[in-house]
């Protein structure tokens, strides 16, 4: 190796190296609350148009009593759409030292949720816990959202 690629190698390469190993040995890891909006996207499985009025039934472990129902939460309007809004979810993540890397993560509740709507089959419960853990996006300080699509079959008569 010629000496002009042994002097680039020590300029360019070790402190590369140096700042890659900073960056990897100076953490800070965090922790704090977020809002969760969770939103309902409910349709029609065949068509997939909106269905409007669909009631969202939600069991919340962490707040309920083992032989209570499920409290409805809200209602789909004319899009489909219905909003939930989860104050106080745990969140956190890691920064690196250099800010090379950056992680971010937001607890979902831990609901058991049921969708009826007239004319259609009401859903088994959905797990939010373990089906969508770690799917909420970030989508501003202390602010987060978590869409959840649900498809609805017909009553066949």
């Amino acid at each position: 190796m010629s000496r002009r690629w042994r002097i680039l190698l020590w300029l360019v390469g070790v402190p590369l190296l140096a700042a890659v190993l900073w960056d990897r040995g100076q953490t800070i890891r965090w922790s704090g609350t977020s809002t969760l909006t969770v939103e309902f996207v409910v349709t029609d499985a065949e068509t997939g148009q909106p269905v409007e009025g669909a009631a969202i039934l939600i069991y919340d472990e962490m707040d309920s009593r083992h032989n209570e129902p499920p409290k409805p939460r809200a209602k789909t309007d004319r899009d489909g759409m219905a909003r939930v809004i989860s104050p106080h979810q745990r969140t956190g993540g890691r920064e690196s030292g250099l800010r090379f890397t950056n992680t971010h993560y937001i607890s979902v509740p831990v609901w058991h949720v049921w969708f009826a709507a007239p004319g259609f089959v009401e859903t088994w419960p959905l797990s939010i816990e373990q089906d969508y853990r770690g799917a909420a996006t970030r989508t501003g300080p202390r602010q987060a959202k978590l869409i959840i699509p649900v498809a609805l079959r017909k009553v066949r008569p």
